[in-house]
């Protein structure tokens, strides 16, 4: 498709996006696919436009079509994360309820474990932590109980070893992780799950004690130089 062609396109899902019903979502879908295309200056220009769009959708939609217009439109524009990080704090902890609550929803589940990983703060990992740590220790006798407690284990355990991995290096692990994770060794079903966030957690600490030594040798040089 040609520049005229996308931009028009653009124009078009900026457009729907105000609408209600399936044309807002079908037009959150064209600016994800479409904004990540424009340069700077575009982006510039429609910053506005998209920062309307990009409240509307935190406060009234948790679908896939609203995660990936929320992701695209955080990419395009950082600053959002922190300009509107009340309504995206909220938005992300019903994003991860519908994604717990509909288990064969692949994509949805992917865009959720994605938007987490790309914004873990400690605060967001004690969050998803107190949730995984009531699931795994939660009782549940009916196989639709059991079946969804499952679901929403492995779910946790991977968003929750996604947030390790991408949050600032040296952030403080809430210290119930390793209980948990030793009950969710337990289970068949979370057992791979609770392997991947204890890697996650080793790799975090290595990094940091190896960033913290490397500080401390380098302290000690700066020292050695000056006497």
């Amino acid at each position: 498709m040609s520049k005229k062609g996308w931009a028009a396109a653009l124009e078009s899902g900026l457009k729907m996006s105000g609408e209600t019903g399936p044309a807002k979502e079908l037009g959150w879908l064209m600016i994800a696919k479409y904004l990540p295309r424009c340069a700077e200056q575009e982006k510039r220009t429609l910053r506005s436009r998209v920062s309307s769009r990009f409240t509307n959708a935190c406060q009234t939609s948790h679908s896939l079509k609203s995660a990936l217009f929320v992701r695209a439109a955080l990419a395009a524009y950082p600053a959002f994360r922190t300009l509107y990080a009340a309504p995206l704090d909220g938005y992300l902890d019903e994003l991860l309820r519908e994604a717990q609550e509909n288990p064969s929803d692949a994509l949805l589940e992917r865009a959720t474990r994605e938007l987490w990983a790309a914004h873990a703060t400690t605060e967001r990992i004690e969050r998803a932590a107190g949730e995984l740590k009531a699931v795994v220790t939660e009782g549940g006798k009916s196989a639709e109980v059991v079946g969804l407690r499952a679901h929403r284990g492995a779910l946790l355990l991977r968003l929750v070893a996604d947030c390790v991995r991408h949050a600032d290096k040296g952030s403080a692990m809430p210290s119930s992780l390793l209980d948990t994770i030793g009950a969710a060794m337990g289970r068949d079903a979370w057992r791979a799950g609770a392997l991947r966030l204890l890697e996650a957690m080793v790799r975090a600490a290595c990094w940091a004690v190896a960033s913290s030594a490397k500080s401390t040798v380098a302290y000690s040089r700066t020292r050695k130089c000056q006497v």
